[in-house]
């Protein structure tokens, strides 16, 4: 988590870590932004866990990191490919915690 402002939460894509998305975008969102990165279920730095992969288990693990990092208010979610599937899960299955969703390629 960094930068200052609104929360921007960045879901990645399959197979994606936290380290692939481009240093100076993220730079430039965190101007006005605080800024979330992560890695999904399985992938990078995160452990596999030992429940099934779904898009809904890594939708409650998403809100499950809202939740831990004490983010209360709505955030505005951007999801990445798989990422994509993600987000429209959260919104749907927490949509307390989402204010805003775009969705890339």
């Amino acid at each position: 988590m960094f930068g200052k402002g609104e929360v921007l939460l960045l879901i990645p894509g399959s197979s994606m870590t936290m380290d692939e998305w481009e240093p100076n975008v993220l730079n430039r969102l965190a101007i006005n932004h605080t800024v979330i990165i992560f890695d999904n279920r399985g992938i990078g730095k995160s452990t596999a866990g030992n429940k099934t992969w779904s898009i809904d288990q890594f939708a409650n693990d998403t809100a499950g990191l809202l939740d831990a990092l004490k983010i209360e208010k709505p955030v505005d979610v951007l999801g990445f490919s798989l990422g994509g599937f993600i987000a429209q899960e959260l919104t749907l299955m927490h949509p307390q915690k989402v204010q805003r969703m775009k969705l890339m390629n």
